[in-house]
Parts: C-alpha cells; structure tokens; sequence
C-alpha cells in the first residue's frame, strides 16, 4: 500500500535539508491507534524519497500481511469512490505517519495526495490473496521450498513465485522477482548445453 504525498516532509530538518533520518520505520504493537487498531497490527513502512534523485518520489510504501492487509484490502473493495476511500485510509493510517519528523497537520505538504492499495485478496488470479507460509512448529518445510527450487529440469518444468523463492525472501514480491530470475538462468543454463 503507497501513501503519496505533495513532499518528503519526513526528510528534511530546519537548516539541514541533506538530512535523511528515515528510510524504514516499523510501529510495532501500537497502542496509541486503539480506535482504529484495536488488534494494534504492527506496521512497516518504507521511504521511496530514499531512492536516488531520479527514482525518489514523496511516498511511504506499507507493508501489509495478515488480517491487517485484509482489513486495508476490504476498505478499497467495499468503496470504491476513491475520494471516500482516501477518506477512510488517512483515517486508519494517520496516526502513523503524523509520528514522522516534521510533521504539521496544518501543513499541505504533509496530506497525502494519493493512496493506492492492491486488491489482491479479491483477485482470483493471485490465489484470492494467498501465499507460502509456514506454520509454526512445522518440520522439514524448507526442503519443500528447496525441492520448488530445484523444479523437473529432466521434464523441462521449472517454477517461480514468492513460493519458490530463497527462504530469507519467501512470501514476498522481490522474492517472486528473484525466483523468476533463477528459473530462467537454469532454463538458459539446460538448453546452452545443447
């Protein structure tokens, strides 16, 4: 989920505008959202102004999982005015980011412009929001994800997704990417050799 805003508020300082002190922030347990947050779903949230000049832009992106995601998701897919969505997601999401530095509700610079949310978990094509998870207390599940990895070179299948992904990135978008990338070395790889 990206919140974009009309500028990097959180990154600048009075006097100092080289300084960036955040590129990542993560709420953990917060208990001061109770009204909106009463599960207090933590929240992670990365800074795309970090990216170099040409890629930066002014926007938080959030990662969301679990039933934090599929609340967020079901506010987009039960509204779709956007202008009523926004709404609804500044009020979930604000006493977030308004703990960033520099901060200034009366300041336009720090009201988000823009929310763009996936739908994902109402997207029949992604499985209605599904990915790999192991269970906790689970034993030996690393060597599924290894034999994924591994694929049926000898009948010229080979799988990618956040499934197949190197444990550490499992689950996750970059991991899907990586996977991708792998496959495709060992599919190169096989029919180089002919």
């Amino acid at each position: 989920m990206y919140i974009n805003f009309p500028r990097a508020f959180w990154r600048t300082e009075k006097g100092n505008p080289d300084h960036h002190p955040l590129d990542h922030t993560i709420w953990l347990s917060p208990r001061y959202a109770q009204d909106t947050n009463p599960f207090r779903w933590p929240l992670e949230s990365y800074d795309l102004a970090a990216f170099d000049q040409e890629n930066s832009h002014p926007t938080l992106l959030h990662y969301l999982f679990g039933d934090e995601s599929a609340y967020i998701c079901s506010i987009v897919h039960q509204h779709p005015d956007k202008e009523e969505q926004y709404a609804l997601l500044d009020v979930y999401f604000r006493p977030y980011y308004s703990r960033l530095p520099n901060y200034d509700p009366e300041d336009s610079g720090c009201k988000p412009k823009a929310y763009l949310v996936s739908q994902w978990r109402y997207d029949e094509l992604a499985g209605y929001g599904s990915y790999c998870n192991m269970q906790v207390g689970i034993d030996g599940a690393d060597l599924h994800i290894l034999r994924l990895q591994e694929g049926l070179p000898e009948r010229g299948i080979w799988f990618a997704g956040e499934h197949a992904a190197p444990i550490e990135e499992r689950g996750t978008v970059g991991g899907a990417w990586l996977s991708g990338e792998l496959a495709a070395d060992k599919v190169m790889t096989k029919h180089s050799q002919k």
